[in-house]
């Protein structure tokens, strides 16, 4: 779970320093609370965060990630959560994805029950994404909050620079294609970078194949192990 100078992952408490998601779970940078709330607005790569944490946790063989999806469990009990901290002999991580998946009741259902099983289990690692409009003050007081934010074009081109060299052309070719929306969303911006490098300086004509494509580095991270994560992010507090 190395972090490198090219990862974009702000997780900044206090100071604005880089670092992975994974080493706040994992405890090797300090947080207040061993339970964090992601923070963005939509389609910014919430879901893909989580999926890489739950990867990296998985892959160094002391944790074990639980994810579920709001969407289909819109009527989660804490009952239903992993009553013990440890399994076969690794730590047990919840993640809980998309918690604006429901409104009204449902929604502060499901807050409770969130509320509830992290103080029963306090010392159980948690990580939640929702949505920036759905956050509510003093709601989720045992959990640390984070903004993932948008990359600026400068930060998207100085990592382009970094993955690819000087003068390599993908900048102009995004232009030239109008898939400039695409590249301040972390994620896509590495599939973007990743379908330049393998493609023959080829890349998706669309939304629909940069998707599909990021569905196979999705699976393709899964059975060859990278260094560093795919995807990547700048977060605040």
């Amino acid at each position: 779970m190395e972090n490198t100078q090219d990862s974009f992952i702000y997780y900044a408490l206090k100071l604005r320093e880089r670092h992975c998601l994974a080493e706040f779970v994992t405890g090797l940078v300090e947080a207040p609370t061993n339970k964090y709330i992601i923070y963005s607005s939509a389609q910014t790569g919430k879901t893909t965060e989580l999926k890489q944490l739950c990867w990296e946790l998985q892959d160094s063989g002391l944790y074990q990630p639980i994810m579920l999806e709001v969407r289909n469990n819109t009527k989660l009990k804490r009952a239903e959560l992993p009553s013990a901290r440890f399994e076969g002999g690794k730590e047990i991580v919840v993640v809980i994805d998309a918690l604006d998946e429901v409104n009204g009741q449902k929604y502060d259902d499901l807050i409770e029950e969130i509320n509830g099983y992290a103080y029963d289990h306090p010392e159980t690692k948690m990580v939640l994404s929702c949505r920036s409009n759905y956050r509510r003050e003093k709601e989720l007081e045992q959990f640390t909050d984070l903004f993932l934010e948008e990359l600026s074009y400068g930060d998207a081109n100085d990592h382009i620079n970094r993955e690819l060299g000087e003068g390599n052309g993908l900048v102009a070719l995004i232009n030239e294609n109008e898939l400039t929306d695409f590249v301040r969303n972390p994620f896509f911006l590495n599939v973007l970078i990743a379908a330049y490098k393998e493609n023959n300086k080829q890349l998706p004509k669309n939304k629909a194949e940069i998707k599909g494509q990021s569905q196979r580095i999705i699976l393709w991270s899964t059975f060859e192990k990278p260094n560093s994560p795919i995807a990547i992010g700048e977060l605040t507090h």
